[in-house]
């Protein structure tokens, strides 16, 4: 049978091996570019092909990539054995040089010979620790990588033999050495978790030790400790893409590495707490950008046990006989009960995932909050404005009005004065006066109509006047109705306005008198009077929320339990055969399971529903008067949903 490739490297001398050095540098210089490419380019694990060959290298690397822990040989196994043999051998060489030794000559292939030749020689070991990191997990991958690191020993200062350390320490009594012992244990892998413990910093000094420090990766922990991205496991690498990186954390990575055996969590997960009252304290989620809403709380149901209450399959022999396919045989019970109490569906609220704005809980925040409510301050008063012009158009109408009237009036009068002043002097009288202020006089009869009548009219009507009911605003003639009485009948309506500004549960108001102040001290009076209770109403609909999910976790339970009684009375399967009846029995629990299954996500559907029907009817609490209708329907239970 053929040597395998490890054998023929095994056995090879160094007459050999300088025939096929010379061989491959002959070869190189005749063709010097293309050796100059494949140099450049060539992976350096074909290092490894080049000097031991395809199998060589295939035999060594296997173990690692195939074996996940370190197998300790029987005593009496066949790798034992031959390690026994080559012991043996060797110790009859190094007699033979000690005597060879002491008559002053030495054979050039003798043990001595070959064990200074060794250092110079490569091994697998040296030619690990001369190539890059990088490059082996490019080639091997980063699991077979790291096994290859907790397997490969340091190189020893000189050539030791030793049945049970592979380090070359004294192993005593031991499989291992004290030093083998400590390196194995700072690269342990934890069992099943995919990822590599790490003993507190001084693992990443073993991993040097046993590869060597290479300048690169040595230039980037020390000088480009933080220009890394961040792992899945929350750690950062200094260099190398999250796959390489994670492969040993305490040669990559610059932050502080975890203690022997810790589990690595993939991601910070928030408490999710059980049915209470809420604080905003447990809002510990982060509010989105652009949100209009102020706060949300998420809240969920816990997946029941099922399987935790129903029996466990174990059969009985009834010793009853049976045939089961031609064959005799006995017949089987098993318990399929279902124990109702163990089903329960509880509720929680999730506070990652539930956020608030920072004005419920910062007074800063809070005054800044207010802010928004400015223009809607502002606008309260620029209605109550348009509305003021309205009635400035009204009440200078009124006045036009009025005057219009009292000189229709005066001319009627008047006309009186006139026909009496012309019977007057009909009657021979030489003058007619009225008792005006001034008064009016007529000489004659025609100076009845062409005096004493407009006399009479105008002095009518200076006597008159128009304004509001308070009297601030006065028109004395038709023409001051509009500029001066208008004007400043609005200047004293607005001076007169004021804005109310409530809670958001019209429990609270604030009186803003001036539309300047929307910007000034209605920000004081709101975060002072008004923050507080708006913030106490609206962690009540919050707690509606979690109120409701709790109350329908509990139907969701009275459900799931009614759903039991229903199902079939028998408790106890019987057939022919122990497969048979476990199979049966197994089957009626997995369809009893689906079908409560299917009940516990119907629920969470419904509750998603509910949800959403008393966040659209209350409009999220702006709404009152639907406000207080769902509170009251939750506080009572949810015995009736509106």
């Amino acid at each position: 049978m053929e040597k395998s490739t490890t054998a023929r490297a095994a056995v090879m001398t160094p007459n050999h091996k300088e025939d096929s050095e010379a061989l491959r540098a002959e070869h190189r210089d005749s063709h010097p570019e293309r050796s100059a490419n494949l140099q450049g380019s060539r992976h350096p694990v074909a290092g490894l092909q080049a000097t031991f060959g395809n199998r060589a290298v295939q035999h060594l690397l296997s173990p690692l990539i195939l074996q996940r822990s370190r197998a300790v040989a029987a005593p009496d196994g066949i790798h034992e054995k031959e390690s026994d043999a080559v012991a043996e051998q060797v110790t009859v060489s190094q007699s033979a040089l000690a005597a060879a030794g002491a008559s002053g000559s030495e054979n050039p292939n003798s043990p001595r010979s070959l064990a200074r030749e060794a250092p110079q020689r490569s091994t697998p070991q040296s030619i690990l620790r001369r190539t890059p990191i990088h490059a082996l997990q490019q080639g091997l991958g980063n699991r077979a990588v790291a096994r290859l690191f907790q397997q490969t020993p340091p190189a020893p200062a000189a050539p030791k033999l030793s049945r049970k350390c592979a380090c070359g320490g004294d192993a005593k009594e031991k499989e291992e050495c004290a030093e083998c012992s400590k390196s194995r244990l700072a690269l342990q892998r934890i069992s099943g978790s995919g990822s590599i413990s790490l003993a507190p910093l001084s693992a990443t000094r073993d991993v040097r030790d046993l590869l060597g420090d290479p300048p690169e990766v040595s230039a980037r922990i020390t000088s480009q400790p933080n220009l890394g991205r961040k792992s899945n496991h929350g750690r950062s690498s200094s260099h190398l893409p999250v796959s390489q990186a994670e492969m040993v954390p305490g040669y990559f990575v610059s932050h502080a590495i975890p203690t022997v055996g810790s589990r690595l969590p993939l991601s910070i997960q928030r408490a999710k707490i059980d049915y209470r009252a809420l604080t905003w304290d447990d809002f510990q989620g982060k509010a989105p950008k652009g949100s209009t809403f102020d706060a949300e709380t998420a809240s969920d149901f816990v997946d029941p046990d099922l399987k935790a209450a129903m029996a466990k399959v174990v059969s009985t022999d009834t010793g009853e006989s049976c045939k089961a396919g031609g064959k005799a045989a006995t017949k089987f019970k098993a318990d399929i009960t279902i124990d109702p109490d163990k089903v329960l569906v509880k509720s929680f609220m999730w506070q990652e995932k539930s956020w608030k704005q920072d004005w419920l809980t910062d007074d800063a925040a809070a005054r800044k909050h207010c802010e928004k409510s400015s223009p809607i301050c502002e606008k309260e008063f620029d209605d109550q404005f348009k509305e003021i012009k309205k009635q400035r158009a009204d009440e200078e109408k009124k006045c036009r009005d009025f005057f219009d009237d009292a000189k229709k009036k005066a001319n009627e009068d008047c006309k009186k004065n006139e026909q009496s002043c012309q019977d007057a002097f009909d009657n021979g009288s030489s003058s007619f006066s009225l008792d005006t202020t001034p008064p009016v006089t007529a000489s004659s009869k025609k100076e009845c109509t062409t005096q004493l009548l407009p006399g009479c009219v105008k002095a009518t009507m200076d006597s008159q006047s128009f304004s509001t009911d308070d009297g601030a605003a006065t028109a004395k003639t038709r023409a001051e109705c509009g500029k001066e009485f208008g004007d400043a009948f609005e200047k004293l309506a607005k001076d007169a306005t004021t804005v109310k500004m409530f809670s958001s549960d019209k429990s609270v108001s604030v009186t803003v008198d001036k539309r300047a102040d929307c910007r000034g001290s209605f920000l004081d009076d709101c975060g002072k009077t008004l923050t507080p209770p708006n913030r106490d109403y609206l962690l009540s609909h919050e707690q509606r929320h979690f109120d409701l999910t709790d109350a329908m976790a509990k139907k969701a339970t009275s459900d799931l339990r009614d759903l039991i009684s229903s199902f079939k009375k028998e408790a106890i399967v019987i057939d022919c055969g122990q497969a048979a009846t476990e199979s049966k029995a197994k089957a009626t629990l997995d369809g009893e399971r689906s079908k409560l299954q299917k009940h516990f996500t119907d629920s969470q559907k419904a509750l998603a529903a509910k949800q959403k029907q008393y966040d659209d009817e209350t409009k999220h609490s702006v709404n009152l008067d639907k406000q207080k209708e769902w509170s009251a329907v939750i506080d009572k239970g949810f015995l009736k949903t509106p």
